[in-house]
Order: structure tokens, then C-alpha cells, then sequence
């Protein structure tokens, strides 16, 4: 940028992020003066610091806004007539649209008067505008489909750790089982990462409910914002249809996309109670559905598996069209079962056929991460080459029901 300097500064301990219990450690900051502005970026982090909040009509800020860190450049402005070198302060930074500030100073942060750093450490008053560390969840439900336990938990697995990475904080919600103890165990080796797993009884509407209360009590609304629900959940019911139960078809239907609505249900309205837009992208939440071909396409053996898919893809659709004017993106990606293309014990080592589960999370933050100006519904998500051992099974299912045919 041009016409630009960046000043150092070490701010004063009540301005430390709340959850900091010792007052000795100090937060560095770089400021950025440019043509339009400042830009403040923390020294250890790179982090900017920018305000996040709803908006009223006139597009200023309403009550509830907040200092936040983010990745995305945010511009102050300084207010020069209000520094007083006399008086300790370094920087004073007006919150564009409202009528607040935030005030670095070289002895403490100046309010009413008083410089807070001559007041003893224990008695300093809660400060105006404070970096707010309340944390981003994503939830993620089910841990997979018909592909071996150890592949499933690996995939949500690197799921975790690329959205940790992100600054997010994981809950994965799943039938109790091996494959959910393998995970927490996985989970439990991950370095400075907060992700826990929730044990459900089954994928009845109440179990799912159930589980959405334990997993909101776990992460408060007052220290953690759920941002984003990911629907991972595919139970395929490959049979002949003159083959097929009511038994199947319900549990089709109650695993693959009515199970879909009450978690649906769960993460909107949660969503909708959000005080605050993110930074960047001006979303009060993701929600991801995980669908299939079988979303798009009926064929041999899906008798009672696409016709819930279908289902599942026609409710994103409608929670799209619904929500969107709450600052809701709901969205669904293609993305067949891992047994396609993964033999959950063996890796392909042609990078064709492989499919990684961080490309995959990379697809999702890529939806998460949307302006609001332009949001995907739908993203069909397949590797470069077809696994040769798809396309045999394909050739196999054919054959048989040509088979049947003759018979």
C-alpha cells in the first residue's frame, strides 16, 4: 500500500482477552496507517483486529458489537483532535458507524477521565471495547457411511484437525460405538485443539435433539458461538427392489433425511440466535448437507437409498431459499461414500483416485468462508480418475440385473 507505516505497539493488560487470568502477559500490536485508514494486526498471530456486529437499517452498528480477531483486513479510523500525549494516550480508533471508540494508551486505556493503570491490577474496570475471544464451533454429525470404522474415523479425523487448525472448535456427533471411541482417542493427541465427541443413542428425532442439548451445554453460548453444522451422515441400502423391506425403506428414510430436519432444526435455530454477523463474510452461520450421485440420479440397487437422497438435497434447497435473508448459508455437496474410492485399510497411490480428507474440509471452508454477496448452493466434489474398482462394481450391479432380466 502506498503512503504507509507500520508503528509497533504493546498494548496494556486490560485490553488482554478475558480469558487471560495472569495480568503480566501484554498482547503486541502492529499499526498499519494507510490512505484509507489503520489497519491493527497482532505481532504473534497476524490477526486483525476489527469490530463484528449486527447492523441497524442506517448501517451503523447496533448494541452488541464486539472487538474481534479475524483474517480479514478491517480499516479504523484515528481520531487525531482526541490524542493527548499529555494525558498517556498513544492511539484512539473510532468504530466506523458508531459512536465508540477504542483507546490504545503508553500508561493504561484513558476512560472518563482516569488513567486505568494507576488503579491497582484487581481493581480495573471491565474496559470499553475488549479483543473477544468467544470461540467458533462447527459441528459435525456422523462419521461417516458404509466404509470400514478405521477409514470413517481417519476421514472425520483430518475433518477435525483442518477446521481446529482454522481456529475452530469440533463437536462430532455420532451412534456410540467403536468407530466414535477410536475418534475421541485420535482427538485426545491433537495439540492445542478443543474437539469432543458426543455419543448418540440412534438417529431418532429425539436423540439427535438430545444430543444438540448436551453439545450446547458443553459450549455455552457465552463463550462459544456454533458457525457452522456439517450433515455427514449416508447410510446406502443397496438392494434388489422386489427385495427390499418396509423395514429398509423407513430406515432409509429416518437415517438418510428426516434425521436431516431435526438437526437441521437444531443448528438454524441456534444459528438464528447469534448475536453478532462474522467478519468477512456477514454469515450468522454454515449449515452443509452431505449428499451423493444418488441425490441426482436413481439407478439399480438405490430403490430406497435415493429416494431419501433426493429428499435430503430438496431440504437444503428449501433451508437456502428460506434462510438466506437471516444470513444463513445452507448449502449441499456431492460427495460419494469413502468405500468408492478408499478401501479404508489400503490408500490408492495414484493421486488420481485419491480423495483427501483435508481437500474435502478445504471445499467446506471454502463455503464457510463465502461473502454473502455470492453464495454456492451445491458443489459436486469427485477426484480427477473414477477408482477402477468403482467402475467394476458398476459394471457387476449392471450385469446382475441384467441377469434378473433373463431369468
Amino acid at each position: 500500500m502506498s503512503n504507509s507505516e507500520s508503528v509497533p505497539f504493546t498494548s496494556p493488560p486490560s485490553i488482554i482477552a478475558q480469558e487471560r487470568e495472569s495480568y503480566a502477559i501484554t498482547l503486541k500490536w502492529d499499526f498499519l496507517k494507510t490512505d484509507n485508514g489503520w489497519h491493527i494486526t497482532s505481532v504473534e498471530t497476524g490477526h486483525y483486529l476489527a469490530v463484528e456486529g449486527r447492523r441497524n437499517t442506517d448501517n451503523r452498528y447496533a448494541d452488541g458489537t464486539r472487538v474481534i480477531a479475524t483474517k480479514e483486513p478491517y480499516t479504523w479510523d484515528v481520531s487525531s483532535e482526541s490524542v493527548h500525549q499529555s494525558q498517556g494516550i498513544a492511539f484512539r480508533f473510532l468504530v466506523p458507524g458508531a459512536n465508540q471508540a477504542l483507546e490504545f494508551c503508553y500508561h493504561g486505556v484513558l476512560r472518563e477521565g482516569r488513567i486505568w493503570e494507576s488503579l491497582p491490577k484487581n481493581q480495573w474496570p471491565q474496559q470499553q471495547w475488549e479483543l473477544d475471544e468467544i470461540k467458533k464451533v462447527a459441528v459435525i454429525i456422523g462419521t461417516g457411511s458404509d466404509a470400514a470404522e478405521g477409514a470413517a474415523a481417519a476421514y472425520v479425523s483430518g475433518y477435525s484437525r483442518f477446521f481446529t487448525r482454522a481456529g475452530y472448535v469440533v463437536a462430532i456427533l455420532d451412534i456410540q460405538g467403536e468407530t466414535v471411541k477410536q475418534l475421541q482417542r485420535e482427538l485426545d493427541y491433537m495439540i492445542d485443539a478443543e474437539a469432543v465427541t458426543f455419543p448418540m443413542q440412534s438417529f431418532s428425532l429425539e436423540a439427535i435433539a438430545e444430543s444438540c442439548k448436551t453439545m450446547k451445554d458443553r459450549f455455552p453460548s457465552s463463550s462459544y458461538d456454533i458457525r457452522v453444522g456439517i450433515w455427514n451422515v449416508q447410510q446406502p441400502f443397496l438392494k434388489r427392489f422386489l427385495s427390499l423391506t418396509s423395514e429398509d425403506l423407513e430406515k432409509s428414510a429416518q437415517i438418510n433425511s428426516i434425521a436431516a430436519f431435526e438437526f437441521a432444526r437444531q443448528m438454524i435455530t441456534t444459528m438464528r440466535s447469534n448475536t453478532s454477523l462474522e467478519a468477512g463474510n456477514g454469515k450468522k452461520g454454515t449449515l452443509i448437507f452431505r449428499g451423493a450421485t444418488a441425490s441426482l440420479e436413481g439407478k439399480i440397487f438405490t430403490s430406497a437409498f435415493s429416494p431419501a437422497m433426493f429428499a435430503l438435497r430438496s431440504l437444503s434447497q428449501c433451508l437456502n431459499k428460506e434462510f438466506a435473508s437471516e444470513n444463513i448459508h445452507v448449502t449441499h455437496v456431492i460427495t460419494d461414500s469413502l468405500s468408492s474410492n478408499d478401501s479404508g485399510v489400503k490408500t490408492p497411490e495414484n493421486e488420481d483416485l485419491r480423495r483427501k480428507a483435508e481437500s474435502l474440509a478445504k471445499a467446506y471452508l471454502y463455503l464457510i468462508e463465502q461473502d454473502r454477496s455470492a453464495w454456492t448452493w451445491e458443489l459436486d466434489l469427485r477426484p480427477t480418475q473414477s477408482s477402477p474398482k468403482r467402475a467394476l462394481r458398476l459394471e457387476l450391479l449392471d450385469l446382475l440385473s441384467k441377469v434378473d432380466d433373463i431369468l
